[in-house]
């Protein structure tokens, strides 16, 4: 749908018709344009036009990928009104379904038009109070829009309360979403089980119960973004305060009579903040251990694989295996980093290793515009190390576009450098210890520690879902399912693991998971919570929450579309 405003001034150009914004939204899932552009007809600029055209700029301005202003410009009066007026060819009389345009004598004239040159017209909006009304209900709330959310339409499961087999509920995976689901499942009155067995990264890193978020992930991250805060604010907000911390570098009693403090010399121990880190993290793992007890849940620290749809084989670490039955069965395993495709990616770590690093990185080059990328570059940059991002094409992809460039400025004003337009080609051992990487441009750069953060794959491929009929994305071995239900109607997925765009928040699966353990003991089928109506966020320097379209959550273009009753010009949510 298009909406057009364009008005008629004084003009002294031969061109008629003036384009004020151009910027036009396709919504790939609706595949059509839903852009919004106004025409207004005036040849004087007098009040009325002043008024009505200053309003729409503004909308304009507010909401340039809905709409779009077009003025058009009469050298005089009377070619305006032979434009609008002429009995033969009068261009009000171009709409035959509303009275209102073809009476309307006077200026602005507004009208709907899905082009700019809005010959091909739709609606006739009005003249100047018409045009404010319009403008008054697109900026209002809109109470009458009732949302309507999807319903589930699940697969039958088979599931009896004398099923016979182990468990009622068997988790696969001891992350936020899995111990959620088990926990919540176990009050509910079910009988559950739970695995968890970390598989070591290629760097030989391991961890214990709390999967990716606890152990490598959000609480390690934003332990250490708030560590490299303080060290920052200690190096550059205190000499402003005149507080001196240490011996600052080349202070002199000339500077103080200058009232120039120099910034305070400041070092952050990284084997003294990693072993905290650790041994806080360690402490988490043997309270979800405490809690999972407490439920009365079963834990198992094995690797669990498919046999048939209700049989799974465990092996422990010592590779002794033993065989569990359940009526249901929920995989929440998430996912791993990907490695880097070039020649020498054994010389890097990833997101996996890097919280656990016995060194500090220094020199170090963040492989990735992702936001786990960006996440650690922002926090080893704070620590006051020297940090490079290669970035392929642009940062966080598939994000807010101005959320995404304010922090690469801010990144960038704080010491970290990015190397755009290129990938490692190669990374090479020297004798030094330290890695050559040699990028796509031909330069090359000695870095002490490389970090891949290019993606992430599901942790699947052992797993034994074909033998069961699980359906995975070749892609990146997600879990291909709806509703959280897989093929195999009594698998279900969750998290990281599932094919929807899950694959950055850490609230999210642990309240589908609750959702979905409602749905299997308490018989509300149509408790279903829609990812895509989540807010990504990015815990990088500085920290944001934004809405992303293709993620968790809908730009708000997506949301009117999707969840009301009709697709309006005016229907901003």
């Amino acid at each position: 749908m298009c909406l057009i405003l364009g008005t008629e001034r004084k003009s002294t150009g031969a061109n008629a018709s003036k384009v004020l914004s151009s910027s036009v939204v396709w919504c790939e899932f609706l595949s059509t344009a839903l852009t919004a552009c106004f025409r207004v007809y005036e040849i004087i600029p007098g009040g009325f036009y002043v008024r009505a055209l200053g309003v729409l700029r503004s909308l304009a301005l507010l909401f340039p990928t809905r709409l779009k202003v077009v003025p058009h410009e009469f050298s005089d009066r009377a070619s305006f009104r032979s434009w609008l007026l002429d009995d033969d060819g009068g261009f009000r009389n171009t709409f035959t379904r509303d009275i209102r345009a073809r009476e309307q004598v006077t200026a602005p004239f507004v009208w709907f038009a899905p082009s700019d040159d809005g010959h091909d017209v739709e609606d006739f909006l009005g003249g100047h109070d018409d045009t404010l009304a319009w403008c008054r209900e697109f900026m209002s709330p809109r109470d009458e829009i009732k949302p309507n959310y999807p319903v589930a339409d699940m697969m039958d499961d088979g599931y009896t309360k004398d099923h016979g087999y182990d468990y009622d509920l068997v988790v696969i995976g001891g992350g936020s979403g899995g111990m959620a689901a088990a926990k919540e499942a176990a009050v509910l009155g079910a009988k559950v089980a739970c695995l968890d067995f970390v598989k070591p990264s290629p760097a030989g890193t391991t961890w214990g119960l709390g999967g990716t978020c606890v152990n490598v992930g959000c609480i390690p991250k934003k332990l250490f973004h708030i560590g490299s805060l303080l060290h920052e604010s200690v190096r550059k907000d205190t000499p402003s305060f005149g507080i001196r911390l240490g011996e600052p570098n080349g202070a002199s009693a000339t500077d103080e009579l200058s009232g120039i403090v120099p910034d305070p010399s400041t070092q952050m121990r990284w084997e003294l903040v990693r072993e905290n880190i650790q041994n806080y993290i360690r402490g988490l793992n043997f309270k979800y251990r405490v809690r999972l007890r407490e439920k009365e849940v079963t834990y198992f620290n094995k690797l669990a694989k498919f046999t048939d749809k209700h049989t799974i084989e465990a092996v422990d670490k010592k590779g002794r295996s033993s065989l569990i039955t359940a009526a249901r069965f929920l995989v929440a395993v998430g996912g791993r980093p990907s490695p880097l495709s070039c020649e020498g990616a054994e010389h890097a770590i990833s997101s996996d290793d890097v919280f656990a690093m016995e060194k500090c990185p220094g020199k170090t080059l963040c492989v990735g515009a992702s936001y786990i990328s960006l996440e650690c570059a922002g926090f080893l940059a704070g620590m006051g190390l020297d940090v490079t991002v290669a970035v392929r094409s642009i940062l966080l992809r598939g994000f807010d576009r101005e959320c995404a460039d304010k922090i690469g400025d801010y990144m960038v004003d704080h010491g970290v450098r990015f190397k755009r337009d290129v990938i490692p080609s190669k990374l090479e051992k020297i004798e030094t210890g330290q890695t050559k990487v040699l990028f796509s441009d031909g330069t090359e750069e000695v870095y002490d520690t490389v970090l891949a953060a290019v993606g992430r794959m599901a942790d699947t491929d052992k797993l034994g879902l074909e033998s069961v009929g699980v359906e995975t994305n070749p892609k990146n071995r997600r879990i291909i399912g709806k509703f959280e239900q897989t093929h195999c109607p009594n698998i279900y997925a969750i998290g990281d693991v599932l094919d929807v765009s899950q694959r950055d928040a850490h609230t999210l699966p642990v309240r589908v998971d609750k959702l979905l353990t409602f749905c299997f003991f308490w018989g509300t089928e149509n408790s279903r919570a829609d990812a895509r109506c989540y807010p990504s966020g990015s815990l990088s320097c500085p920290s944001s929450f934004w809405w992303r379209q293709g993620g968790h959550g809908l730009s708000k273009c997506m949301h009117d579309c999707l969840y009301t009753d009709r697709i309006r010009v005016c229907g901003i949510i």
